[in-house]
């Protein structure tokens, strides 16, 4: 459903980011970055819950549960509705630790097959250096000589391929 806020409680105000006179004046879905599609809910079509991302004011993400729930009036016409909001983000935090350590554990376990069958240490130099670049969530790594005639993996992160920033 779509509608504007009436209401909002001080939690919900810090949750979402943005002053109340804010929220007052726009619809709940211009609230949040919708994530997953509306699922209706068991008690008619009215009733339906997603998970939102929303970011705080210093910037950094959180997520929520969102249902919305349909009030009726005496004719069972919708009169308005309420939107209860858990927070989830704890749980999407440590799903997305849990993939990505799920990851590193796929990247080390190619890595070691391939080191079981492959002699040509050339080679193994570059799917080391992949699998580098793929544990430390590098956009892209290379092997570099160093002055000792040593060898050493440097990776690089989009924040640095991307060029210097302002005043650097």
């Amino acid at each position: 459903p779509a509608g504007r806020i009436i209401a909002a409680n001080d939690r919900y105000v810090a949750a979402a980011g943005r002053s109340r006179q804010e929220l007052l004046m726009m619809p709940i879905d211009q609230i949040g970055e919708l994530l997953e599609p509306r699922r209706q809910g068991r008690h008619g079509a009215s009733t339906l819950t997603c998970e939102v991302r929303l970011v705080h004011h210093s910037g950094r993400p959180h997520w929520h549960r969102r249902t919305v729930v349909p009030i009726f009036d005496a004719e069972r016409n919708v009169e308005k509705y309420i939107c209860i909001e858990i927070d989830i983000t704890d749980r999407r935090r440590s799903e997305q630790l849990a993939l990505a350590h799920a990851r590193k554990h796929e990247q080390a376990a190619a890595f070691a097959r391939c080191a079981l069958v492959e002699s040509d240490f050339d080679t193994l130099c570059r799917l080391l250096v992949r699998a580098a670049a793929v544990g430390l969530q590098a956009d892209c790594a290379a092997p570099v000589e160093q002055s000792d005639g040593g060898t050493a993996c440097v990776a690089v992160g989009p924040a640095l391929l991307a060029g210097p920033g302002p005043g650097g």
